[in-house]
């Protein structure tokens, strides 16, 4: 269910019946991706739905094979995905054609937990993974 707290109506039934279990999920900001809904699910996809066209969904994009723990975005397009993996993606999410991979950061031997973009410079994000682990990357 999604609540609009700007509508005086109730939540929103957006996916009915889904095969796996959803494990994240962000309302975008109209700069990043329209207000619309990015979902992750346990299987690593992620999806795109419209809270004015509840149930739909617009796109569906396989990331990884484990599940979605996290998104950041950036205020952009682009946002990180978290995935339980050793690797953390970057995407960008364009409302024609779904989701578009922008770069790949592959840790050494420890599953990524969670990821954040640094408020500093565009181009750095940090990841934090298991066994305190914590690295600041610089795509290139």
């Amino acid at each position: 269910l999604v609540w609009d707290k700007r509508l005086e109506r109730p939540a929103l039934v957006m996916i009915d019946e889904h095969p796996a279990q959803l494990t994240a999920i962000h309302w975008t900001t109209a700069q990043e991706n329209n207000e619309l809904l990015i979902v992750g699910d346990e299987t690593g996809k992620i999806y795109s739905l419209d809270p004015r066209q509840p149930k739909k969904i617009l796109h569906c994009t396989k990331v990884g094979k484990r599940e979605v723990t996290g998104f950041s975005f950036k205020g952009s397009k682009e946002f990180g995905i978290a995935t339980k993996t050793k690797t953390a993606y970057i995407y960008k999410a364009c409302i024609e054609n779904g989701f578009e991979p922008v770069y790949e950061h592959t840790s050494p031997d420890v599953m990524i937990y969670e990821m954040t973009w640094d408020l500093h410079d565009e181009k750095s994000f940090y990841v934090i993974g298991e066994e305190k682990y914590a690295e600041k990357v610089t795509m290139s």
